[in-house]
């Protein structure tokens, strides 16, 4: 595999989940990307564009619809290179992840067979996001003090996301801060706007001094690659810093954007986090905010429940703390 193809494979793995969301200008769409590609016989060897065309099939697949298991999995070409085929596995499941379908994405990234370390650590990314939103803190954290130190930025990314779920706000922000510098080094700029969205809304929960450069950041990147995804979430937060400063009518406002924006995508993922966020700028918020399977960790949260212990490092300091943040 040379160096083209890996770069292409990192691509598409790691940039699809945000880009199908809000993009519909097709070369910068990963299948785009790929279809681009062939065109170009980037990939001498095969029939012209055969490989991309059976993978950009299944990546429109997920453009043009919500989320079905067995429509999707039968996407995944049964010809061609293993790599190619769990590619598609992985893009369906973050498609999976992005809808809230937590066991359906961990079956997908546990059928990823290739020994391409690109692939296989995408697979280990997308399960330990899996982890994440099932509210299993500890195995995710497990996971990813597995990785190998070449894979700091993923691990860094993980861990950043558990501390926030644990309320460890400054860990989470170090965490955030230097896994998205890692992206940005590689060149990753999509990834660099997922992390910063996260980085934003961990510093505005925390009343960090820095959260409105942070958010501005975020915001800067997300709109630079036309994330719809991204100017969800950052609209989320912008509504959370509002509400602090006694704006309660301009927050709503905010949020009610927020949602229309992911209106229709089935995005419980990204939703997740503007109810995590409407929670935390003390608004109307319970479990029924939360369309479609929850969030374990939110629901924690915004119902104030006691999280399971064997995925919160001190579950009732963590309830506590977002309490206090909330204001309640």
């Amino acid at each position: 595999m040379t160096a083209a193809d890996t770069a292409l494979i990192r691509s598409a793995i790691d940039s699809y989940a945000d880009i199908y969301a809000g993009t519909s200008d097709l070369p910068t769409s990963v299948g785009g990307v790929l279809l681009s590609a062939a065109a170009a016989g980037a990939h001498p060897g095969t029939s012209t564009g055969s490989i991309f065309h059976t993978i950009s099939d299944a990546l429109f697949a997920l453009e043009r619809n919500p989320f079905d298991s067995s429509a999707l999995r039968a996407q995944i070409p049964t010809v061609g290179p293993d790599w190619l085929a769990d590619i598609a596995r992985i893009a369906v499941g973050r498609h999976a992840l992005f809808g809230g379908h937590l066991r359906a994405a961990r079956s997908l990234a546990g059928g990823v067979t290739t020994g391409s370390p690109e692939v296989a650590a995408a697979a280990d990314l997308l399960d330990a996001n899996v982890l994440i939103s099932d509210g299993q803190l500890t195995a995710a954290r497990t996971l990813a003090n597995s990785w190998p130190e070449d894979r700091h930025g993923d691990r860094d990314e993980i861990l950043g996301s558990v501390a926030f779920w644990n309320a460890d706000f400054v860990t989470a922000a170090s965490r955030l801060r230097d896994s998205a510098d890692a992206a940005f080094d590689s060149g990753r700029h999509l990834d660099v706007a997922r992390i910063l969205r996260l980085l934003a809304l961990s510093e505005t929960v925390d009343g960090a001094d820095d959260a409105p450069d942070t958010l501005q950041l975020a915001v800067d990147h997300n709109k630079e690659l036309g994330s719809v995804v991204g100017a969800a979430i950052l609209e989320a937060v912008r509504g959370l810093h509002t509400a602090r400063h006694g704006d309660a009518a301009g927050a709503l406002t905010l949020f009610g954007s927020a949602e229309q924006r992911l209106d229709g995508f089935g995005a419980a993922e990204p939703l997740s986090l503007i109810h995590t966020a409407k929670a935390v700028a003390g608004l109307p918020s319970n479990r029924d905010l939360v369309d479609g399977p929850s969030n374990a960790v939110v629901a924690a949260i915004v119902d104030s429940l006691s999280p399971d212990a064997d995925g919160f490092d001190h579950p009732d300091i963590t309830v506590q703390v977002w309490r206090t943040v909330a204001g309640l």
